[in-house]
């Protein structure tokens, strides 16, 4: 399994090749079974002594669902990865925030909400304005911002009336908005991509997030980050702390912090490669963030210290208007491609889809890929944007 943009199986396989060999663990894909072996979950002694005998060198999770049971394997196996509770710790948005204020680590006003009907009380106890969001859950999904109780009523309203809503919540507080120095195409949130061997991480990423779409929908990232190298030392250290409270000791990390006025404060720590990561460093370094994680999970030392970036790169996620709509028409992807400095672009959605925005920033209707000097990013992204203005037409459905 893994979260959109990560890594799927063809970047595993190339990734790998001529240095590994690879095996998937997953319910039987004839699709998968095409590039390697896929074995199930072990269910017993006997499934276990089976993988064991394939002398595995190492365990790499691409999702945020994945990282538990991988941990759990792992552990099983005796290979290095996140401990089970780190795992929990990793994706568990109660457990993890728990952890990081016990360790006074950009300490945040929280409550943990067993069913959507608790929501408004919990809301009124951290006050307004406040992010309500699944307890479990990647990709922005069922995340809202409520100004007030009445916010907060419906939406909890909303979700007690959608079978497909979560079990669990958490309310925090919302933190303080920020600016980015470069400009309003960017978002006041960055985030810290790393490397952990032998508990020390290696921070060898800070990637801008582009503009948001409402309500916490997010529109793509930027790497490197256009911040001036100095902005980045804290941003560097904060991630450090974090990592250590939530005893992460191998493997790759991707830690979000919002840069408020008062300073930067953690948005939440995945325990896995960041989304689109992968395919922005290919393009304009000499590294593949893959190959990192593979590295470490057998054991080998990485070199990711001062990596060279020829250019910036982006993904911009062309994200649907609030709400719930049908896809009527899309121009295909060539509009994008005849833009300078895109490289890649491609329809994430279909005429006749439903797109809701409530599924958070996984349900984009395209995805383009664009690079450029520091100086004529912003120009190049304002551009974009109102292409895709142009690119789908929606109706509400009846």
């Amino acid at each position: 399994m893994r979260t959109p943009g990560t890594a799927g199986p063809r970047d595993v396989i190339r990734a790998g090749h001529g240095r590994y060999e690879i095996v998937f663990v997953g319910e039987p894909d004839p699709l998968l079974e095409r590039m390697a072996p896929v074995v199930r979950p072990p269910a017993d002694a006997a499934d276990l002594m089976a993988l064991r005998r394939r002398e595995p060198a190492g365990i790499v999770a691409f999702s945020d669902a994945a990282v538990p049971p991988a941990a759990d394997l792992a552990q099983r196996l005796g290979l290095p990865f996140h401990t089970p509770r780190t795992a929990r710790l990793l994706t568990g948005k109660v457990e993890q925030r728990r952890a990081l204020n016990a360790a006074g680590v950009s300490v945040t006003r929280f409550e943990a909400v067993a069913a959507p009907t608790a929501l408004p009380a919990a809301a009124a106890r951290i006050g307004f304005p406040a992010v309500v969001k699944p307890a479990v859950s990647d990709s922005s999904r069922w995340t809202q911002r409520c100004d007030s109780a009445a916010d907060v009523r419906r939406f909890a309203a909303a979700a007690a009336a959608d079978p497909g809503s979560p079990a669990d919540w958490i309310v925090e507080e919302m933190l303080a908005p920020g600016v980015h120095p470069y400009g309003d195409v960017l978002a006041d949130f960055v985030s810290v991509e790393s490397v952990v061997q032998d508990g020390v991480p290696t921070h060898f990423a800070v990637t801008d997030r582009l503009a948001m779409a409402p309500p916490f929908r997010e529109r793509g990232l930027l790497t490197p980050s256009l911040l001036a190298p100095a902005e980045c030392g804290p941003l560097r250290d904060l991630a450090t702390a974090a990592l250590a409270a939530l005893g992460v000791r191998s493997g790759l990390t991707h830690t979000e912090i919002k840069l408020t006025p008062d300073g930067p404060r953690i948005i939440e720590v995945n325990g896995r490669l960041g989304g689109w990561i992968g395919d922005l460093m290919r393009r304009v370094t000499d590294v593949d963030p893959v190959r990192w994680a593979m590295d470490v999970a057998a054991g080998r030392a990485v070199e990711a210290e001062a990596i060279a970036f020829r250019e910036h790169a982006a993904v911009l996620l062309v994200q649907p208007p609030e709400g719930r709509h049908r896809v009527v028409e899309m121009a295909g992807p060539q509009l994008f491609r005849r833009e300078p400095g895109v490289w890649q672009a491609w329809m994430r959605a279909r005429p006749g889809d439903l797109v809701d925005s409530r599924a958070g920033s996984l349900q984009a209707l395209y995805a383009v890929f664009v690079e450029a000097d520091r100086g004529s990013m912003a120009a190049r992204l304002r551009r974009l944007d109102a292409v895709a203005r142009t690119a789908a037409v929606l109706e509400v459905p009846s």
